[in-house]
């Protein structure tokens, strides 16, 4: 994996690969913001869970949660 990259696994068990544009800490979780392109303006919000010794990265798929995380990380 590269410095400013990551590779996640679809629910098909199929590698994609995503840029990481940027990660913050907001209501005690760990966010990453990314995109699957570099020229992409569509970018997708992710947090970061702890599975026993594993760590999970998640899609932000609650509509309030992602209204509170966007408007914390609009005002950065």
């Amino acid at each position: 994996m590269e410095e400013n990259t990551i590779k996640l696994l679809n629910e098909n068990n199929e590698e994609i690969i995503f840029y990481v544009e940027d990660e913050f800490d907001f209501e005690n979780k760990h966010y990453l913001v990314l995109y699957e392109e570099e020229s992409s303006e569509d970018s997708f919000l992710f947090y970061v869970e702890e599975q026993g010794e594993d760590l999970v990265v998640k899609m932000v798929e609650d509509d309030e949660e992602f209204e509170r995380v966007s408007d914390y990380y609009d005002n950065l």
